[in-house]
């Protein structure tokens, strides 16, 4: 299944949103207690970040790939995306300091 996902993913982006959308908290659960396949489903979730238009998604490792060289961490939220009108504190602290969040 992992397999097929990790496919679809890479050549189907766009139907790979659509289940992500409906699925996404499936996989994010995953992580926590499937611990063999942590990182393979770690590669499949997607994010909103503060440099994505609302609704459009990207992934962990692109946000991490644009974090700038002295940034470790990101902060995050749990917010469910459509309550994205209210941008969480956290968000608003790394804005002016060019930090990246999701």
């Amino acid at each position: 299944m992992l397999k097929t996902l990790e496919e679809m993913k890479t050549s189907e982006y766009e139907q790979y949103v659509k289940f992500f959308k409906e699925f996404g908290p499936l996989l994010k659960e995953g992580i926590g207690t499937d611990y063999a396949n942590r990182e393979r489903l770690a590669d499949l979730l997607l994010v909103e970040t503060t440099r994505t238009k609302p609704g459009e998604y990207t992934t962990l490792a692109k946000v991490v790939e644009g974090m700038p060289p002295d940034q470790k961490r990101f902060p995050t939220s749990s917010a469910r995306p459509a309550s994205r009108s209210r941008i969480p504190l956290t968000w608003k602290a790394t804005r002016p300091r060019g930090l990246r969040s999701c």
